[in-house]
């Protein structure tokens, strides 16, 4: 009555069993080298960061050291050596030799012995940042007069400073009751006219102070002024034949001067608030005219009245 159901066990399993053979599985098909490529990126991301952190170490102590050198080499270069150098600063082309103007037996080089001693005075003199190098030029110029003008120049590049001076040329000799002195165009006392060679000396006008002032190296003898006044005067009248032997400063007259000239029996007086050539051409003529006609004073021919002169 009943039909026996027949089971497909063996069937069904075999159907099942093919279709999971035929489900496809990244994973289990992936190649072999794959996996063993993720195995050891694995094992690289897992050892970087201990390798990282030792080389970023290693790095900063690198830049540390770098660091010091480089502040080192810095402070270093901002030092400065206490034996700068000593070079001429020509003043123009026609200058004279410069050991020719200084006192005899004085070389520019022998001067920087004394020029180390005033760098080594003061730590300060030794760093390009702190040093005041115009103070140095100044004790320099009040110390050694006779090298006249002086600055200091500091190296971009290098630790030697340099040295340039400009050095005074002699312009009058000055004579007091205390000695005889050579004198700048600025009026300095450069020092005492036996320091000089005599050759240097015998060319440059003596001047006769009576007023019987104590000087030494690196006084003010003069004024500027006057010294450039009384060489005005000179050039003026010898332009015109006229010698002058010397010139004398009263000491009862601040502002007069007194010019002997050779030849002559009379002295020309001068006022140095006038105007030099304007006084010295009043000489010239008045002289001119006295001698067309044969008078010639005896004691002085006075010319420090602008228009007009006086003679005696």
């Amino acid at each position: 009555m009943f039909k026996k159901i027949q089971h497909k066990t063996n069937t069904d399993r075999e159907v099942n069993a093919q279709r999971r053979a035929k489900v496809f599985s990244y994973y289990n098909n992936r190649p072999a080298v794959a996996d063993e490529s993720s195995r050891e990126a694995r094992g690289s991301s897992t050892n970087s960061p201990k390798k990282s952190t030792s080389s970023n170490g290693f790095k900063s102590i690198v830049y540390v050291i770098f660091g010091f050198v480089m502040l080192g080499i810095i402070a270093y270069s901002t030092t400065l050596s206490s034996e700068p150098r000593i070079v001429q600063a020509s003043s123009s082309a026609a200058d004279l030799d410069v050991d020719s103007t200084l006192p005899s037996g004085k070389k520019l080089a022998s001067y920087e012995q004394q020029i180390n001693t005033i760098f080594n005075n003061s730590w300060t003199n030794k760093n390009k940042l702190l040093i005041d190098a115009g103070a140095v030029a100044l004790e320099i110029e009040e110390k050694y007069p006779e090298l006249g003008d002086v600055a200091v120049v500091l190296p971009f590049v290098g630790r030697k400073p340099v040295i340039k001076v400009i050095p005074a040329k002699p312009a009058i000799v000055l004579g007091n009751g205390d000695g005889a002195y050579v004198l700048s165009a600025a009026g300095r006392v450069l020092s005492e006219a036996a320091d000089y060679d005599k050759k240097t000396i015998r060319p440059l006008p003596v001047v006769i102070d009576q007023s019987g002032l104590e000087l030494k190296s690196g006084d003010p003898g003069l004024r500027g002024e006057a010294v450039v006044f009384i060489l005005d005067i000179i050039n003026y009248l010898e332009a015109d034949k006229l010698t002058v032997e010397n010139i004398i400063l009263p000491f009862d007259s601040p502002y007069d001067i007194h010019v002997n000239l050779a030849a002559k029996q009379y002295f020309a007086k001068f006022n140095m608030t006038g105007d030099s050539d304007i006084q010295s051409g009043s000489l010239l003529a008045i002289n001119k005219k006295l001698n067309e006609t044969n008078i010639m004073p005896t004691e002085y021919i006075d010319v420090r009245v602008t228009g007009k002169v006086f003679y005696k």
